[in-house]
């Protein structure tokens, strides 16, 4: 696992504004775990530029580095109590983290959830 100062440097490079959860992480280096679901869509929508409004291919490079903080985040959430699965929507076809049924209710109440459209 990469260390919290290069996924705090990844971040940085790829957060979305200074609404996003990547933001936060980069700005603060403190993983949340209300934020858990939020740092994996966020890497998820950025590993996939196919998805966007103008289509495109990530660098094997900058590949690489996001799954790199991908597999941080989860291992985060996985010290915390979280376990992680992924679904691919049904309708357009990119995956969607979820947290599983076995993560503890007391971390279950705090995480953020996310919503897509169906």
């Amino acid at each position: 696992m990469i260390r919290n100062v290069i996924a705090q440097k990844i971040a940085a490079s790829w957060h979305g504004g200074q609404w996003s959860a990547l933001y936060q992480f980069a700005s603060s280096g403190t993983y949340l775990v209300e934020n858990h679901l939020r740092y994996l869509q966020e890497v998820e929508t950025e590993l996939h530029p196919e998805y966007n409004l103008l289509p495109g291919t990530l660098p094997k490079a900058q590949e690489k580095e996001l799954n790199r903080l991908r597999r941080y985040f989860i291992s985060m959430g996985e010290k915390k109590g979280i376990g992680t699965n992924w679904e691919v929507h049904s309708l357009y076809g990119y995956n969607i983290p979820f947290v599983t049924e076995d993560t503890p209710k007391e971390i279950l109440d705090k995480i953020i959830a996310i919503s897509y459209p169906i």
